[in-house]
């Protein structure tokens, strides 16, 4: 149990709740991958050191909670950045109006793209946030999404 570093090691002596910690610690901005946690939680699912379906839940609650997490963050403070200067330098507002229009044109399949693109997940929840997504469609996306990818996640811990 050893090999799988810090966070495999955390997680071996917390169990799931070390598992939702590290996930909600995801959505205020730390760079933690879910796989980084739902991989290791599998793999000692795997060695009999965590029971299955609390890792299982685990993961669900805490990839949706973490999402949710950052939605909300980036909805709420959203504005607010987009008037500093540094972030129209760093955003450009063309790029802002061209991710808008893609939103407005592909709505929800955006985010169920980016799901399963890797490296494209937090951006599209930040630009789904600025463009004040609505509530209920996130919530079908990540709950429909979420349930695909977090299981399988951990499947693969398993098998591993």
């Amino acid at each position: 149990m050893e090999d799988l570093g810090p966070l495999g090691a955390f997680i071996s002596e917390f169990g799931p709740l070390a598992m939702i910690l590290l996930l909600l610690a995801s959505g205020v901005g730390i760079p933690i991958g879910e796989e980084l946690v739902n991989v290791p939680a599998g793999i000692l699912v795997g060695q009999g050191a965590m029971p299955a379906i609390p890792a299982f839940v685990a993961a669900y609650l805490g990839v949706l909670g973490g999402d949710y997490l950052w939605f909300s963050i980036c909805r709420f403070f959203g504005k607010r950045l987009l008037r500093k200067r540094w972030t129209r330098r760093m955003i450009h507002p063309r790029r802002l109006l061209e991710a808008k229009h893609q939103f407005d044109r592909r709505g929800p399949w955006m985010l169920v793209l980016a799901r399963f693109i890797p490296g494209t997940r937090s951006p599209a929840l930040t630009v789904a946030a600025l463009m004040h997504m609505p509530w209920k469609k996130f919530t079908l996306v990540e709950l429909f999404c979420v349930a695909i990818t977090t299981p399988l996640q951990v499947t693969i811990g398993i098998l591993i």
